[in-house]
C-alpha cells in the first residue's frame, strides 16, 4: 500500500485517490436508467483533463515536479494567491470546440467527458464563483458552452467532470493565506451551486462524472443525486459520487480488468502517463496499443474512456490526435464488432488476442499475428458455419473437433492495425469457458481464475510515480501449511512446457518453496526469492518479476488441473502470485 504522509486534508485527499484505485464502488441497483442502452452501445469515449494546471505543465517556479499534471497545485504545495495569479496569463486562444468534437467523432468516440472543475478549484465555465475562466482570465469565453453546442450539433454525448470533495482553492492545509472553512460550508456554498450551474446552463448532458468522494456522507452524495435527477433526469452518474449511489461503475485509474465484469462500467486510461498536460511526458500510447486496450475493455463487458491532456493554448497534442484518428479509421472497418458488441463468453483474453460477440458471430481480434500459426478456441457448443477475415471475407482453413476450433492464420503479414476474424455460428454462442494452452503462444494462467485453498485473492495497487497507477490481481496470504491455488487448463498439444512465474515477494521473505503439480503426475519444485529491496520513503512498491522456474511434461492433450502448493507457509514474508505462464518448448 502506498502511504503518503501529509497533514490534514492532504492525507484525506491522497488516501481518497488511492482508495478509488483499490476498491470497487458499489452502484445503485433496482432501476433501468434511461441511458443504459446508449451507454452500453457507445463503448468508446474521450476524456479531457484541461484546466489552469495545463498552463503550469508540471513546472512550478522553474522546477519540474514529476507526477500527474493536474495535481501540480498539490505537488508544489502552492500558495493560493500565487496559484491564482496564473489565471491572468491563461488565454487558450487556439481552442476550437468544433475541431475537438470532430476529432473525437472521427476517432470513433461516442461521448466526451471534460474537467469542468478539477481539484484545483478552478472552474472552466462561467460560474458565480470568481475563480473561473470567464472572470479571472483574459479569455473571457465559456469553453463548456461552446463544447456543448458542438457536441449537440455532431450527435456526440457530453459529460462534465466535477471534483465534489477536493477543492484545494477552498480547503487545504498548506496555504497560510487560506481562511479555514468546513467541508460542509464549501459543499453548500460552492459545490452545490456550481453543479446546478452545470446541470442547467448547457442543455441536455449525457452524464456527470464525479471524483474522489472522500469522507462525504451518504446524505451529501444523495443531495447531489437529487440535484442531477431534478435538472438532468436522463444523465448518468458514475460510481465516484461515492456511497454506492451512482448509476454505473468507474474502475480505478489505468485499470483494465482481466476477468469479465457484469453491469454498466467503464475503464479510464491516459494516452501517456499523465491526465493533465505535462511538458516532459512523451510516453505516448500508439494506435495499436489504443486499439488493443479498447478491444480488451469491450471483451470484458465495459466501455473505454481514453484521456488526452490539452495544452494551455487550447490545442490537442498532435501525436495524440494522429494516433486516435488512426484507431478511428480502423474502427470503421469493424463497427459491429465494437459498438453494441457483448463480452467474450470465455471471460478472459487468449494469448493471441481477444473476442467480442455480435449476435451469432464471434469477432476474433488477433493482437499477435503469427503467419502460418494456429489459434484455438475451446468449449464451443455450436456448429461452425464460416470462418473468414472480417474486412475482406478471406476464407480461412480450420478444423473443429470436440468443441475445439483450430484456425490456421494465413502465411502473410497482417495489413491491419489489428486483424479481425469472424466466426459465424449456428446460433448465439454456447461456450464452456476454459483457457486453451496454445502451443504457438505463451499462455498465462491468471490469479483471477485460480481456485485458492489456504490462500486468498487480493488486488495490489501502487504508483510508479505520483498518479501513475498499476494494478495486479494476486493470490497471497498463504496463511496455512500447504496453502494452494489451482487452475483448470486445456492443453491443445502434449509435450514439454517451460514454466514462468510472475510474482512479487516482499523484502522480508527469505525464500519460498512451491510444488507445481500437473494432475499429480508431474511435479516441479520451485524456489522464489524476494523481489523488493530497501524500504522507500513512501512505502514498498511491489516489484513483480517474471522468471523461469522449470519444465513440466504434459502427456496428453485435454483438460488438466495445475496446482501450486506452498510448502513453507510458516516462513516470514508474504508472496504474491499474479500468474503462471506456460510456453511449449522443443526440449
Amino acid at each position: 500500500m502506498i502511504r503518503i504522509s501529509v497533514a490534514g486534508l492532504l492525507i484525506l485527499a491522497s488516501l481518497t485517490a488511492f482508495n478509488q484505485q483499490t476498491a470497487r464502488d458499489t452502484i445503485a441497483v433496482g432501476r433501468k436508467h434511461p441511458l443504459s442502452d446508449w451507454f452500453t452501445e457507445s463503448k468508446y469515449a474521450l476524456f479531457l483533463h484541461w484546466g489552469l494546471y495545463s498552463q503550469y505543465s508540471n513546472q512550478w517556479k522553474g522546477k519540474t515536479l514529476y507526477g500527474i499534471g493536474e495535481w501540480i497545485m498539490y505537488l508544489a504545495q502552492a500558495d493560493i494567491k500565487e496559484y491564482e495569479a496564473a489565471a491572468q496569463f491563461f488565454n487558450p486562444v487556439r481552442f476550437n470546440a468544433s475541431e475537438w468534437v470532430q476529432i473525437a467523432k472521427n476517432a470513433g468516440m461516442k461521448y466526451i467527458v471534460i474537467t469542468a472543475k478539477h481539484h484545483e478549484g478552478f472552474a472552466m465555465f462561467n460560474s458565480f464563483h470568481p475563480f473561473n475562466i470567464t472572470t479571472a482570465t483574459p479569455f473571457k469565453r465559456d469553453p463548456m458552452k461552446e463544447l456543448a453546442a458542438a457536441c449537440a450539433k455532431e450527435g456526440i454525448g457530453l459529460g462534465f467532470y466535477y471534483s465534489q470533495f477536493q477543492d484545494w482553492h477552498e480547503i487545504n492545509d498548506w496555504s497560510k493565506d487560506l481562511p479555514k472553512q468546513s467541508f460542509s460550508a464549501y459543499f453548500k456554498n460552492k459545490c452545490i451551486p456550481q453543479v446546478k450551474e452545470l446541470l442547467t446552463n448547457y442543455g441536455s448532458i449525457s452524464l456527470i462524472w464525479f471524483d474522489t468522494p472522500g469522507e462525504m456522507t451518504k446524505e451529501q452524495s444523495l443531495e447531489l443525486v437529487k440535484l442531477v435527477r431534478k435538472y438532468q433526469p436522463r444523465a448518468l452518474i458514475n460510481s465516484r459520487i461515492g456511497n454506492g449511489v451512482g448509476d454505473y461503475e468507474t474502475y480505478g485509474d489505468h485499470e483494465i480488468p482481466v476477468k469479465n465484469v457484469q453491469g454498466l462500467w467503464e475503464a479510464v486510461n491516459t494516452s501517456n502517463d499523465s491526465w493533465g498536460y505535462a511538458w516532459y511526458d512523451e510516453n505516448w500510447k500508439t494506435a495499436d496499443v489504443m486499439a488493443r486496450d479498447l478491444v480488451s475493455v469491450i471483451a470484458r463487458g465495459g466501455n473505454y474512456m481514453l484521456n488526452i491532456g490539452p495544452k494551455a493554448d487550447g490545442t490537442l497534442p498532435k501525436f495524440n490526435v494522429d494516433q486516435i484518428l488512426t484507431v478511428g479509421k480502423w474502427i470503421k472497418q469493424y463497427p459491429d464488432a465494437i459498438y453494441g458488441a457483448t463480452a467474450s463468453p470465455w471471460l478472459q483474453a487468449f494469448p493471441w488476442g481477444d473476442v467480442t460477440v455480435t449476435k451469432n458471430n464471434l469477432n476474433l481480434f488477433v493482437f499477435d499475428w503469427k503467419p502460418g500459426a494456429s489459434i484455438y478456441l475451446t468449449g464451443i457448443g455450436n456448429k461452425i458455419k464460416t470462418v473468414v477475415t472480417k474486412n475482406t471475407n478471406e476464407k480461412l482453413r480450420y478444423s473443429f473437433n470436440n468443441g475445439v476450433l483450430k484456425i490456421e492464420l494465413p502465411v502473410r503479414t497482417s495489413n491491419q492495425l489489428l486483424e479481425c476474424i469472424r466466426v459465424e455460428l449456428d446460433g448465439e454462442p454456447r461456450v464452456q469457458a476454459s483457457m486453451a494452452i496454445d502451443p504457438n503462444y505463451p499462455t498465462s494462467l491468471s490469479a483471477a481464475f485460480a481456485t485458492p485453498e489456504g490462500a486468498a485473492f487480493n488486488k495490489l495497487s501502487w504508483m510508479e510515480k505520483f498518479g501513475e497507477w498499476k494494478h495486479r490481481t494476486v493470490i497471497n496470504k498463504w496463511n496455512q501449511q500447504d496453502g494452494a491455488a489451482s487452475w483448470e487448463a486445456n492443453f491443445m498439444e502434449p509435450g514439454y512446457y517451460q514454466v514462468e512465474m510472475d510474482y512479487h515477494a516482499c523484502k522480508e521473505s527469505d525464500g519460498t518453496e512451491f510444488d507445481l503439480f500437473n494432475n499429480a503426475s508431474d511435479t516441479l519444485r520451485l524456489y522464489l526469492t524476494a523481489t523488493t529491496g530497501a524500504k522507500e520513503a513512501d512505502g514498498d512498491r511491489p516489484r513483480f518479476r517474471r522468471t523461469k522456474v522449470g519444465i513440466i511434461k504434459v502427456a496428453a492433450p485435454g483438460m488438466t488441473k495445475i496446482s501450486l502448493i506452498r510448502r513453507n507457509a510458516a516462513q516470514k514474508g508474504d508472496i504474491h502470485i499474479a500468474s503462471i505462464q506456460l510456453n511449449k518448448t522443443n526440449f
